[in-house]
């Protein structure tokens, strides 16, 4: 948001980002296999991390969305 703001943005165009980078992980997760490593760069298997839907750790910004974490 700070840097919507710096670059004369309006703050609410957070959500539309916040909103391209959601349905950018679920693409990457949906052709992630259960024993692939986990594409958030966890290190771990992606059944242990982003694939176990009762604990989901944090993302960072999805690949190839151009944003900086």
């Amino acid at each position: 948001m700070a840097g919507l703001i710096r670059r004369g943005r309006p703050a609410a165009e957070v959500m539309g980002v916040l909103a391209a980078e959601a349905t950018k992980w679920e693409k990457v997760f949906a052709q992630t296999k259960r024993n692939d490593p986990c594409p958030c760069g966890s290190g771990r298997k992606f059944k242990a991390c982003h694939g176990k839907p009762d604990a989901r750790p944090p993302l960072r910004p999805a690949p190839g969305l151009g944003l900086k974490p």
